[in-house]
């Protein structure tokens, strides 16, 4: 599948999330310049396979499509992230096993995460063989607390996105015809509240 494209923070910083080598790499942006920052990786764990990243202050988080974790990155002053702490974010009882790069999650029970996004003190990350959102509770600090729920969405989530205001969901699936509207509520719950037609084959959500 094509790589995500890298994360930058609104600044002087960009970062791009390897899948297979298990880090991101860090780079500092300026005069049309990339120089890698010291040090120019931060790593995920091991054959975790880190999917998409979310810059948001000083935090980044990233969802890992093998393990199915969601990850939090402390940035620093200089751009440079450090990992902290990892929730499992995948519903326990899709009975889903650890992936590994190459395997086919679509022949086999295997952890096949995706996207994340912030919304306030939320957390929300997809899970594509199970069909699931998660929603995780974020402390002050932006430190990650535990999973407070999940929701079947539509069909191999890839890709979903949250409105500016934090208040809706738009999740659509790759063997999906159609998207899902969400609304997210103040206990983090998330609840349906409209579902239209929108065609085939549909990864990604933007709102403008």
């Amino acid at each position: 599948a094509p790589a995500p494209a890298p994360a930058q923070d609104g600044g002087e910083h960009v970062y791009a999330v390897s899948l297979g080598e298990d880090l991101i790499a860090q780079f500092h942006l300026a005069d049309a310049d990339l120089t890698p920052l010291d040090p120019p990786v931060a790593a995920a764990p091991d054959g975790s396979g880190p999917r998409h990243l979310v810059i948001d202050g000083d935090n980044g988080y990233a969802m890992t499509e093998f393990s199915g974790e969601a990850i939090r990155f402390v940035r620093g002053p200089d751009g440079t992230l450090t990992p902290a702490e990892a929730v499992d974010v995948v519903i326990p009882i899709a009975g889903l096993e650890h992936s590994t790069l190459g395997a086919d999650p679509t022949r086999a029970p295997l952890i096949w995460g995706a996207d994340v996004h912030r919304a306030g003190a939320y957390l929300l990350t997809s899970e594509r063989n199970s069909s699931q959102l998660t929603v995780t509770g974020v402390s002050e600090g932006g430190r990650l607390g535990p999973v407070l729920g999940y929701t079947p969405t539509e069909a191999v989530p890839r890709g979903f996105g949250v409105s500016p205001d934090g208040a809706f969901v738009v999740a659509v699936g790759e063997a999906s015809t159609h998207a899902q509207l969400l609304r997210l509520g103040d206990d983090g719950r998330l609840e349906q509240v409209d579902r239209v037609g929108i065609g085939r084959g549909a990864n990604w959500v933007r709102f403008v």
